[in-house]
């Protein structure tokens, strides 16, 4: 029996919904394939343990000490000891609705609740469903679910600080929160972002030195483009087919080696910060000078007449056609096309 309010057929519901490889990344922490890993089932001193991706993009494994092979449930149901349909049962509600098993990395909360503020904790969240609300306001903004899936952002309905004791203290998010999620090497880095908070608009497990997207943007290409939000990357990767990624602010520089990890890697490095016109200092486009000063690479900037301060802006306030003419005139002149 399939318990009340989970899918008819969680089987297909899964399959349509959720791809293989997001299931791999979260429980196995693969991001690339084909992957030679020691087995999560059995003791192996020597990686003998394969994991790959059919043309549907279907995850299989292959134990080569062993011989056994199977799909990705299947691995989840040996190495958990439970039958295939509790699997298919564990992962939509630990996908939907659970909390999850990330913890983050300890972080002074400054921005928390007073019993925070001199507290050393870590960060965790419970996922709830996409709703429809979420998708008409991510995509008012030009940034689908897809992309959404693919950069690791996740609706929640709640945010949870475990302390140095152990003791876990929850908060309801607001009707729109959502989860940011990066990862390096074994880290796992969490900002919870609510749009149209007045008072609780980020919490962070992030330092300085993480970057959204970095480490989901191709290793080389033609032209990356450097933003102040996650929103204005997601949304000028989607609809340029420009990779970007994104600094926790716009209030520093950043460390010359990141700035030169991305020139080794692209042949272009472009800096697309906010406009804020309506601010006598204009702070977005004062420190995107300071980075063109700093590394000599070129910045752009919405002009004033669009009303709009950042490409995800410009996207909702004039559509997608008028949005790709005028963000294609800020880029061309400064792109280095080659021959």
């Amino acid at each position: 029996m399939i318990s009340k309010g989970l899918p008819n057929d969680i089987k297909e519901f899964l399959k349509r919904e959720l791809p293989d490889v997001e299931v791999a990344q979260r429980y196995f922490g693969i991001q690339s394939y084909p992957k030679l890993i020691c087995s999560p089932l059995r003791k192996d001193e020597k990686p003998s343990f394969s994991l790959f991706l059919t043309e549907d993009r279907t995850v299989m494994f292959k134990d080569f000490a062993t011989g056994e092979s199977g799909d990705i449930y299947k691995l989840l149901s040996l190495k958990w000891g439970i039958s295939i349909a509790d699997v298919y049962r564990r992962v939509y509600t630990e996908f939907t609705s659970g909390v999850t098993d990330l913890t983050f990395k300890s972080t002074v909360l400054q921005d928390s609740p007073n019993i925070y503020e001199k507290s050393r904790c870590r960060l965790q969240v419970k996922l709830r469903p996409w709703k429809k609300y979420d998708l008409e306001y991510w995509s008012s903004y030009g940034v689908s679910l897809s992309s959404l899936r693919k950069a690791e952002v996740y609706p929640v309905s709640h945010t949870i600080y475990v302390s140095e004791t152990g003791a876990r203290y929850a908060f309801k998010c607001e009707k729109y929160a959502y989860v940011y999620v990066e990862r390096r090497g074994d880290d796992i880095y969490l900002k919870v972002y609510q749009p149209f908070s007045k008072t609780n608009k980020w919490r962070s497990s992030t330092d300085s030195s993480v970057w959204n997207l970095e480490t989901k943007i191709p290793k080389n290409g033609e032209t990356v483009i450097l933003t102040s939000s996650l929103k204005d990357s997601l949304n000028l990767w989607e609809n340029t087919g420009i990779p970007a990624v994104c600094m926790q602010g716009e209030g520093y520089l950043p460390k010359r080696y990141k700035i030169e990890d991305l020139q080794r890697r692209y042949r272009n490095v472009i800096v697309f910060f906010d406009n804020d016109k309506d601010n006598p200092d204009n702070p977005g486009k004062a420190f995107a000078e300071k980075i063109t000063e700093e590394f000599g690479i070129p910045h752009i900037l919405i002009p004033d007449e669009y009303g709009a301060k950042d490409p995800s802006d410009l996207y909702k306030k004039v559509g997608n056609e008028k949005y790709l003419e005028i963000v294609n005139s800020l880029l061309n002149p400064v792109i280095d096309w080659e021959i």
